[in-house]
């Protein structure tokens, strides 16, 4: 039998700083930036626990999913979600709350129990906010970010200026200079002074019906968020109103 490798995702809040008091406020920044922040700072955290193992040939599971969720929400999720990991968290304790010690410390929380199951552990992944994948996910299609704003400021309508206008909002410099010729001449002057902003308004809105089943777990799920990325991310040229549901 071959070895089967499969992923459970799970997700929690949580506070915390990088910082040592060991060193200067000037040091601290400069290694950690704004995560050295002394008034503590939070993040979304999204996390992916990878096992690899032989399907059961009575079950056809490496490892039932809803158990290994079991043990990952009481070996981590509910010790750590909406808490501070620096203070708060046991298997935290002493240790600088970076990213990488996180995963490690998960990993370490769960991997006993995993082997019960007769699983093995083999990857922690660990996202730290969204606003990171956001940005690496603009970075990766950095060329085809470039194209898709080309295609959708095509779309976008700029607003019209009319001259000559008796309101507005702004002064028809041109309109306002014969005026003041036409005074100093004795002629009647021209009201139209005035530049008016039609603006041409998108009467549109879009909605994304995204798929979170267990179905898309994995590489599928990314393609979903690294497409609505850069579908939003060309949206906002438009001005269009949009939602994402799931």
């Amino acid at each position: 039998m071959k070895n089967i490798y499969i992923t459970r995702r799970e997700t929690f809040n949580a506070a915390h700083k990088l910082r040592r008091e060991d060193w200067s406020d000037e040091k601290n920044e400069l290694v950690f930036g704004k995560c050295a922040n002394k008034n503590w700072h939070g993040h979304n955290f999204e996390l992916f626990v990878t096992v690899k193992g032989v399907p059961s040939e009575d079950t056809g599971f490496v490892i039932n999913l809803k158990e290994l969720g079991e043990i990952i929400k009481k070996s981590v999720i509910e010790k750590i979600d909406h808490k501070n990991i620096n203070l708060d968290v046991d298997f935290m304790k002493g240790k600088m709350s970076s990213t990488e010690n996180l995963a490690i410390g998960i990993w370490e929380e769960i991997e006993n129990e995993i082997v019960k199951m007769g699983g093995e552990l083999v990857k922690i992944k660990l996202f730290e906010t969204e606003n990171n994948f956001v940005a690496d996910t603009l970075f990766k299609y950095k060329g085809l970010v470039k194209h898709l704003n080309k295609t959708f400021e095509a779309l976008r309508q700029d607003d019209k200026r009319q001259r000559m206008q008796n309101y507005g909002d702004d002064i028809d410099l041109d309109s306002f200079i014969d005026a003041f010729v036409d005074m100093k001449r004795g002629s009647e002057i021209d009201e139209k002074l005035f530049i008016k902003l039609n603006k041409t308004e998108r009467n549109v809105a879009v909605m994304f019906m995204v798929d979170m089943s267990g179905s898309t777990t994995g590489w599928v799920n990314q393609m979903e968020k690294e497409s609505l990325v850069l579908l939003c991310q060309s949206l906002e040229i438009l001005g269009d109103m949009y939602g994402i549901y799931g």
